[in-house]
């Protein structure tokens, strides 16, 4: 577990034609860069200048193609250190930190790929050896299982062919098969006590769901708003504005390709407990799922759904 994410990190430190880091050249070309790694992929993004696109894809073409001759164990060792630095910021040390990875473990079997979180296993991470980490590299991390988008201010002609300049002689890399764990499924209701040192109890509930883009994924985001999010939600203006036993209350539809889980999460406010808002919640859920959303909050939550895909 974690090997996708730790190579998140380790592919900003330089490649065989430019071992010095990734984000020098491209910041002083005027770029705004990062990665992100989830549960199906890991992505990296550059936004730079119009001019500075050739550049971009030289230095993506070279971390694709000739990483490995600059992989150090140094380097390995430094960024798992701030892997694991980064999983107590994040998880351990972190108010609420441990409920993820409660969650998933308890809506997935272990045999399933949504079971751990991206961060990855403390064990699995201090026991990973280089020879391991070129091998899982050279199995993923090649133009046979990625995918390239330029978007913005460029003609598309010459985007192409300088995309084919710099990544068409990399090898395409071995086929990777498709991941396809049998279907996640719960017998019963399951609760999960964590006890830490917090000073408001909070309260997450998840139901196994739909894919992403399956039938119902698009309508449990909109339901998701309609119920948590925004000052105008059912739950936000009973649980926080109206009755004030919670300080807080959130809701998402975590869309992913192969299973999906809805979670709603609410923090009681001083003096007030979780099992007051799990009743406030069932009632609400119940309602909705009887009585329908009204029109003026399916439009209001697809106005909703478009302004933050816009802002992204």
């Amino acid at each position: 577990t974690g090997f996708a994410h730790l190579f998140e990190h380790l592919m900003f430190e330089g490649s065989a034609h430019h071992d010095k880091g990734y984000f020098p050249p491209l910041q002083g070309a005027g770029a705004s860069l990062n990665g992100s790694t989830n549960a199906d992929r890991t992505n990296y993004w550059e936004v730079v200048p119009s001019s500075a696109l050739e550049l971009v894809l030289w230095m993506e073409s070279d971390r694709m193609g000739f990483l490995l001759p600059a992989l150090t164990d140094t380097k390995f060792g430094n960024q798992r250190d701030v892997v694991l630095n980064e999983r107590r910021q994040n998880y351990e040390n972190r108010p609420y930190g441990l409920a993820p990875m409660a969650m998933v473990a308890a809506l997935f079997p272990p045999d399933h790929p949504y079971h751990w979180t991206t961060i990855g296993e403390i064990a699995d991470l201090r026991a990973a050896g280089l020879d391991e980490v070129r091998q899982f590299f050279s199995t993923y991390y090649h133009p046979g299982n990625a995918s390239l988008a330029l978007a913005g201010d460029i003609d598309p002609a010459e985007a192409l062919e300088l995309a084919r300049k710099y990544f068409e002689d990399l090898p395409a890399g071995p086929s990777v098969l498709p991941v396809k764990p049998q279907s996640p499924v719960l017998l019963g209701e399951t609760r999960l006590v964590l006890e830490d040192r917090v000073e408001l109890p909070r309260l997450y509930i998840s139901w196994l769901t739909t894919a992403m883009f399956a039938e119902g994924d698009a309508d449990l985001d909109l339901a998701a708003d309609i119920l948590a999010n925004g000052k105008t939600s059912r739950l936000y203006k009973r649980l926080v504005f109206d009755e004030r036993i919670a300080t807080d209350v959130s809701a998402a539809q975590n869309s992913r390709e192969i299973a999906g889980f809805m979670q709603l999460a609410a923090t009681a406010a001083p003096g007030h407990t979780l099992p007051e808002i799990e009743r406030v919640i069932v009632e609400e859920i119940s309602k909705l799922a009887a009585e329908g959303p009204t029109a003026d909050e399916i439009d209001r939550a697809k106005l909703q759904a478009e302004a933050q895909f816009v802002f992204r």
